[in-house]
Order: structure tokens, then C-alpha cells, then sequence
């Protein structure tokens, strides 16, 4: 039987505490998703995604990355994606009818403690780990799930990437802001280069790995306004602990003067780094 529980687990809770749990929120997850759906597609197809598997998706959101690896897997295949806020499942399976996606089922549970039936050929996860307090033990306790030669794949992020060329001031003051608030949340900023670490504490063979950003300049750029997003939803998180005012940010102008400014120095400005690894259960 499958065993589900609607107590939130540790990296649930931080994820809801720094970014909050609204339709806004969703709406940018999903804006961002088409930003990286490219770079983490071709993390799966490395890594050995195919046709007719069965994978499991942890902290699937608004279902982004378990709409990819349906595609991926065909017909044949079957993704289940766990994620613990109902709302957002509903969401997310809305947007598997619209895709005509039949073989991608979203469950209700948290990832600390949701066993789902049956076992897998791939385990991934994007933009997860980086909330949790144990991370290798959150991929541990999914290993017995996982069938021998089983992949295990995830897409974390290192927010210390961020880069502009010529430097930006504002892009620094504003990264500046946002590793800050990671640091008092004790969310973990660097979560991509941390993978091969986690997932040989887990007891994975080492993995191979990549890493990717999303690089551009002027008035087209999506950085400045993929950043300005995330300080939006953040942003009630900052004031409180102290990190910045509102009128420091002036939040809706934010992606326009982020953007001035690279255009004004013809520059270019990238985002984080995300960072692919990959192996596979002896």
C-alpha cells in the first residue's frame, strides 16, 4: 500500500517558508521550467532515459520535469511524480490532459516519507535536494525502490554563478541579497556542485556531470526578469529578516533597471548554474 502523509517535511517547509505556496509562485515555477527544460532534457537523454522506463520524480511542482520524462519514456513507460501540495497536483494534472500525457501520474506524499508501489528504473529530481537538511539520505531511502542499474538523476543549482560581463552593480547587489537570504534560511546555495558528494554519501557510484546556464544580452536577455521574479516571490522573506527594504528593491521596476543596465555596458548576464549529475545503482 502506498503511504502518504500531509505533514510537511523539513525541506517542504523551507522551500514554503522562503518562496511561499501561491498561484503567483506556481505561475513563475513554470515560467522558469521553460528556461531550464531544455538543459535538463538533455541531462536525461545523457544520463540514459528512455523509452518504456518507470521513473520516479521527486518534488514534482506543477509537474514540469515529469511531463519531460514522459515524453521521454513513451507510451510504454510510466512517470509518478510525489509532491506534497494538493493545489499544485491539480495543477500539475491539468497540464498532463492538455499535454495528452496518460503515462505521468501525480501522488500526494512528502518525500521524507511517501513509499510508492512497485519499483523503478530512474530516480530524479530538480531543484529539490537544495531544501532538504540530509539531502543523501533523502536519496538513500528511495535506493531499495530502485531496480540494479537503475539511474539516479538530479538538477541542482549554484547560486554563487551568477555573472555579468561587464560587471553589473545591480546584479551584484541583487545576488548579493538573495544568497543572504539562502544563508539565513540555511538553504543550501550550492547544491549543484554538491551533488557528486551527496550522492556517493548515499552510496551511489560517482557520477558523471554537467553544467549549463542560461547565458544573454540586451532587451531579449530573460535573466534579468527570471531574477527579478524570484526576488518578488522571496521578497516578504528579505524584509523581514532584515536583508533589504522594499524601496531598496523598487520590486516593479527591478527586471527593467536589471536589464538597463546590461544594455547600457552592452554586456551579457547569465543565470545560475545548474548543475546535472548522474549514475546508477549497482
Amino acid at each position: 500500500m502506498n503511504e502518504a502523509t500531509t505533514t510537511p517535511d523539513a525541506g517542504s517547509s523551507r522551500r514554503d517558508t522562503l518562496l511561499g505556496n501561491t498561484p503567483e509562485e506556481t505561475a513563475r515555477l513554470i515560467r522558469q521550467s521553460a528556461l531550464f527544460r531544455p538543459m535538463t532534457r538533455r541531462l536525461f537523454v545523457e544520463a540514459g532515459i528512455a523509452e518504456g522506463m518507470r521513473v520516479l520524480d521527486l518534488g514534482s511542482g506543477a509537474g514540469d520535469v515529469a511531463l519531460l520524462a514522459a515524453e521521454l519514456v513513451g507510451r510504454d513507460g510510466e512517470v509518478i511524480g510525489i509532491e506534497r501540495d494538493p493545489s499544485i497536483i491539480a495543477i500539475a494534472r491539468g497540464r498532463a490532459a492538455v499535454a495528452g500525457l496518460t503515462n505521468v501520474t501525480y501522488v500526494e506524499g512528502d518525500i521524507t516519507t511517501y513509499v510508492p508501489d512497485g519499483t523503478f528504473d530512474a530516480l530524479v529530481g530538480r531543484l529539490v535536494l537544495m531544501y532538504q537538511p540530509d539531502p543523501a539520505a533523502v536519496v538513500c531511502r528511495f535506493l531499495p525502490m530502485l531496480r540494479p542499474g537503475a539511474i539516479v538523476a538530479f538538477h541542482e543549482a549554484d547560486f554563487q554563478t551568477f555573472v555579468s560581463e561587464p560587471p553589473s552593480e545591480l546584479l551584484t547587489r541583487v545576488v548579493g541579497w538573495w544568497l543572504e537570504t539562502l544563508r539565513r534560511a540555511n538553504i543550501e546555495q550550492r547544491m549543484g556542485p554538491r551533488l557528486y558528494e551527496t550522492l556517493i554519501q548515499a552510496g551511489l557510484p560517482e557520477p558523471a556531470m554537467i553544467m549549463e546556464a542560461v547565458i544573454g544580452g540586451g532587451d531579449e536577455s530573460p535573466v534579468p526578469t527570471m531574477l527579478a521574479d524570484v526576488i518578488r516571490s522571496v521578497l516578504p522573506v528579505m524584509v523581514r529578516a532584515g536583508v533589504v527594504t522594499e524601496a531598496e528593491v523598487d520590486i516593479d521596476t527591478l527586471a527593467d533597471r536589471l536589464r538597463a543596465e546590461a544594455v547600457a555596458g552592452r554586456g551579457c548576464v547569465s543565470s545560475p548554474a545548474l548543475v546535472g549529475a548522474w549514475t546508477r545503482v549497482p
